[in-house]
């Protein structure tokens, strides 16, 4: 009694509008006031004092993935209560808290940016509500927080973020953590850190007493069921289950109590302690468009003010630099296109292949009969009608085939002697023939080339095709070459 009653509505899937204005929506069977005309003595008036005037501050926190962002949104936040912040975590968390379930698991590509929604209502899911809750945040008149890594950092995304907040009542800050967080972050981190730790050794002691105590009790009733078949005794009983009581509430007393919880000297030194359980800032696509875009804000882009709250303008460009650098070693670039260069040099390859392969087998066609039913060498030499010793026939390439036993022939040398001497009598440098399909006396270069070559040949154009092709589609100066 006494004091003013504030009623909680919750709906599910439906939309409430409520009528704030001096008449109402329809005719109602009674009558009574609007809220509009709310009697000063029945209503309660809480008024809010804006430090800034009639402006409200809209905050873009601009920091780089897994270097303390959304631990530098929890303690401002923590700090700085009179903030809302508008991010796709706090969409699930207002989900949740409004009854909406969700599966627990969390995909490859789920990060603490973009969280994975599956709440099985499209709105949510496709991230159609954010346009909503953008437009709702533009009447209210209170201080907000824009949480959102990639689209903070890509100077695009920022664009179109200032734009969706064009009401004059906000003032337009942008605030960049980079480089080596303050004292007090630290100290924060290093707080939240302990405290995590002295949760999971609280929980992992009282695990552990539990299971103790069971084993216990299991053994004690080993022990009864025992001492009863030994002595029949009522007496004897009572004093084994008094003792063995004794015992399971005696056992691990001291060991139970939780221990202080300390960081190692690795930890003290980390500028960003993260959470054990914690998903990655960004997804391994986003990171990568981060790398290649990543840029700091500027007064041209509509802010009223750029802050860096932690390192000034020159070491917090020089660091991100160097961060862009270092990721570009192992980040792919998932965003590349093959260019109409690539597709141009692909098919001319294909073309020659092709040709290539259709040569070959006219000339070994042509090479195997020469109109007089005789076998010769690729060098020109005949080499007979292929009979042998022993009644053996032997075969083109200097190889022979035994009709009985195939044993090679006699008469026949090695197929690698044979082609090495071959090669070191012809006076024929490939390097500086105009065309591959004749080196001369109408040979062409792949005239000993069996299948596998030809995978070989096709594999090693492509891997050349694929490393210059990227060079010149990626279109990025620092990154000259592929692992």
């Amino acid at each position: 009694q006494g004091k003013p009653l504030h009623p909680t509505l919750t709906f599910k899937n439906m939309t409430v509008r409520v009528n704030f204005g001096p008449n109402p929506m329809t005719a109602l069977a009674f009558k009574c006031h609007m809220v509009n005309s709310i009697a000063e003595a029945d209503a309660h008036t809480t008024s809010h004092e804006n430090p800034n005037g009639d402006r409200h501050e809209l905050l873009f926190p601009i920091c780089l993935p897994d270097e303390g962002t959304y631990d530098w949104l929890d303690e401002f936040l923590l700090n700085n209560p009179g903030y809302t912040e508008i991010s796709d975590r706090m969409v699930v968390n207002w989900a949740c808290k409004s009854g909406l379930q969700r599966p627990e698991h969390q995909s490859g590509s789920a990060s603490v940016d973009k969280p994975d929604m599956n709440f099985g209502i499209q709105q949510i899911d496709d991230a159609s509500i954010k346009p909503a809750l953008a437009t709702a945040a533009l009447l209210q008149h209170r201080d907000l927080v824009v949480m959102d890594v990639k689209g903070n950092l890509l100077r695009e995304e920022r664009l179109a973020s200032l734009k969706q907040f064009r009401s004059a009542h906000f003032r337009k800050v942008a605030c960049v953590m980079m480089g080596d967080p303050s004292v007090d972050h630290k100290a924060f981190l290093q707080r939240r850190a302990v405290e995590e730790k002295h949760q999971l050794t609280t929980a992992q002691l009282q695990a552990n007493a539990l299971k103790r105590k069971a084993e216990k009790v299991y053994s004690s009733g080993c022990e009864q069921k025992k001492r009863k078949l030994e002595d029949k005794s009522s007496n004897e009983e009572v004093s084994c289950e008094q003792g063995s009581g004794a015992d399971v509430s005696d056992e691990g007393a001291g060991e139970d109590s939780p221990r202080v919880a300390q960081l190692v000297e690795v930890e003290q030194h980390e500028p960003w302690l993260k959470k054990t359980s914690s998903l990655s800032d960004v997804s391994p696509f986003a990171l990568s468009q981060i790398v290649l875009k990543g840029s700091l804000p500027d007064l041209s882009e509509g802010f009223d003010d750029v802050v860096y709250a932690w390192q000034p303008y020159e070491e917090a460009k020089t660091h991100m630099r160097r961060w862009s650098l270092e990721r570009k070693i192992g980040v792919r670039v998932e965003d590349i296109q093959p260019s109409d260069w690539f597709r141009e040099k692909w098919s001319l390859w294909q073309n020659d292949l092709q040709a290539w392969e259709a040569k070959h087998k006219e000339y070994k066609s042509g090479r195997r009969h020469d109109g007089s039913g005789s076998v010769r060498e690729d060098s020109g030499k005949d080499v007979g009608d292929g009979a042998g010793k022993d009644g053996k026939c032997c075969s083109t390439n200097g190889r022979a085939v035994a009709k009985d036993d195939m044993k090679t022939c006699e008469e026949d040398l090695d197929y690698e002697q044979e082609l090495m001497e071959e090669t070191l009598s012809q006076d024929t440098d490939v390097f500086h023939a105009e065309h591959a399909s004749d080196i001369g006396d109408e040979r062409p270069l792949f005239a000993r080339f069996e299948s596998e070559d030809w995978i070989l040949l096709n594999l090693r154009f492509e891997v050349h095709l694929l490393v210059h092709a990227f060079k010149r589609d990626c279109n990025d100066p620092e990154r000259t070459g592929m692992l």
